[in-house]
């Protein structure tokens, strides 16, 4: 399957080529350190398969791993 990461945020919309047609394996599962791409808190990423289904989580983890929250995402 195929992917297409894009980020929202307060100055518009981001879309990094790099992160576009990603291949993600059939069971198996990627994750990626959106700080690595936005230097903003105010994101919300929209994740869309190309060409099959997928499911998603956002999970965030404090300062050494101190806390962490998770939230599944819905696909329509």
């Amino acid at each position: 399957m195929h992917v297409n990461i894009k980020f929202q945020t307060e100055t518009g919309k981001k879309v990094i080529p790099e992160l576009q047609g990603v291949e993600i394996p059939t069971a198996s599962r990627a994750s990626y350190k959106v700080n690595n791409y936005v230097t903003t808190y105010n994101v919300s990423t929209k994740v869309e398969a190309t060409d099959g289904q997928l499911m998603c989580e956002r999970a965030m983890y404090g300062p050494g791993r101190g806390w962490a929250h998770d939230s599944v995402g819905a696909t329509p």
